[in-house]
């Protein structure tokens, strides 16, 4: 009598306990360092679609020969009135340089955020470019923060020249965040 050597397909039940544990440990680790790759890609994009506006704005301002407002959204046509900017923003050409955006006046880009993302501005006027690509009066920073301690925040830093530059926010001001 013969005995043919039978191939055994498939995993035992320990084979599958074993690899269940492995994938486990292997997520648990791979999960929070995903969710803080998303939290800082999020604070990035929000970051690079402010300076985006703010070129634009800029461009516009130059081009046009006319000033350029970059504010505060209220709602999708008008500028709110506080420097916290966690609704969005608004971009729109000022023909008659009053800051304010009247119905006449063309809407260059809106932009509006869901996100849990705080951004706030160092004074509460909107930024404003002039026809020469000059924004009026002070340096303005804008601080853009996420839902964690303010350790990777961003700061949009508009120059009185029209100049932006981005920087990542210096350890111990974390109070911006708050």
């Amino acid at each position: 009598m013969t005995h043919m050597k039978t191939k055994q397909l498939g995993f035992t039940v320990m084979e599958g306990v074993i690899t269940l544990c492995l994938v486990t440990i292997v997520a648990s680790i791979g999960v929070p360092t995903l969710r803080t790759l998303l939290v800082n890609n999020r604070l990035s994009v929000v970051t690079n679609e402010l300076v985006s506006s703010l070129y634009a704005a800029r461009q516009s301002a130059l081009n046009a020969n006319e000033d350029a407002v970059v504010c505060p959204l209220r709602d999708a046509e008008h500028c709110g009135a506080s420097g916290d900017w966690f609704r969005g923003w608004l971009v729109f050409a000022d023909r008659n340089s009053n800051g304010v955006r009247d119905n006449a006046e063309q809407i260059i880009q809106v932009v509006q955020r869901s996100e849990p993302i705080r951004i706030s501005a160092s004074r509460k006027l909107p930024i404003v470019y002039r026809a020469d690509g000059m924004t009026e009066g002070s340096n303005t920073t804008v601080t853009v923060c996420d839902t964690r301690d303010g350790s990777r925040a961003r700061k949009v830093v508009v120059s009185n020249t029209g100049r932006v530059r981005t920087e990542i926010l210096a350890e111990g001001n974390d109070a911006l965040c708050l």
